[in-house]
């Protein structure tokens, strides 16, 4: 019989939002379970690996259906301490609630990441989308400069404005107490934002989880001046602006 985690955490994110650099952080304290994107199935983001993060999965678990691997995720990716932690964007949230990944009986806790500068956020994650480089230790697919449309840098900043307000509203709509945590401040000090996660989930940390942490962390915040300057391209938005010409005219946002 597969085992139950005594307690999971979510962390509730969207792309480029710190996410990436917090997981890495409570994998290394070893009291917080392994929190990948276990529900990840988008075979546009695999970078140069062969399968999706799902994929992977689905076959390292050895399941044998969808609710084969619900069952046996948390028992094979928990800590000694019985901690499961789920990284999961919007999409994968929806896939994993429509197949009942939350029938199964666990202690959950919720932490919601997000980031402020949400020009900054989109800017990002259309690089990310642009050159499939996920984060500082993969290559570029693109070699030279990086060009980004306007209607990239418009779509990804529409995702990120709308998949914000779907996690606000399960939050609301379904009085979800939960943690939440800015990007700018989970980049300052990895460390404080994994200590309020374990106090939020009740996860007692074991004496020097968090010693050297910094140092043992592989992710980098990411900056260049081609973020500047899609960033710059993207701010701005009035209504007297809003015409033909315009980076977000033909969003379909109204």
């Amino acid at each position: 019989m597969t085992a139950t985690s005594h307690k999971e955490i979510l962390l509730c994110s969207t792309p480029r939002s710190g996410s990436t650099l917090l997981a890495e952080a409570m994998f290394n304290s070893k009291c917080m379970g392994y929190p990948d994107e276990f529900f990840n199935n988008n075979q546009e983001n695999k970078g140069d690996r062969p399968q999706t993060i799902f994929e992977e999965n689905y076959t390292k678990v050895g399941a044998t259906s969808y609710a084969d691997y619900l069952g046996k995720l948390a028992a094979h990716y928990q800590s000694d301490n019985g901690v499961h932690s789920v990284k999961m964007h919007f999409q994968h949230f929806n896939q994993a609630l429509r197949s009942g990944y939350f029938q199964h009986p666990a202690e959950r806790s919720y932490v919601y990441i997000y980031r402020a500068d949400t020009v900054a956020q989109a800017v990002s994650l259309a690089i990310a989308i642009t050159t499939q480089k996920w984060n500082s230790r993969m290559q570029s697919s693109v070699e030279g400069d990086v060009e980004v449309s306007d209607e990239l840098l418009a779509r990804a900043y529409r995702e990120l404005v709308f998949d914000n307000l779907r996690w606000k509203a399960f939050f609301e709509m379904f009085n979800v107490p939960h943690l939440s945590l800015e990007y700018d401040d989970i980049t300052a000090d990895v460390a404080k934002s994994v200590r309020k996660i374990a106090k939020h989930a009740g996860v007692k940390l074991t004496r020097g989880a968090l010693d050297g942490l910094e140092e043992r962390l592989t992710g980098k915040k990411q900056a260049s001046d081609l973020n500047k300057r899609l960033k710059a391209r993207l701010k701005g938005m009035t209504l007297e602006g809003y015409k033909e010409g315009n980076i977000l005219f033909d969003t379909k946002v109204l």
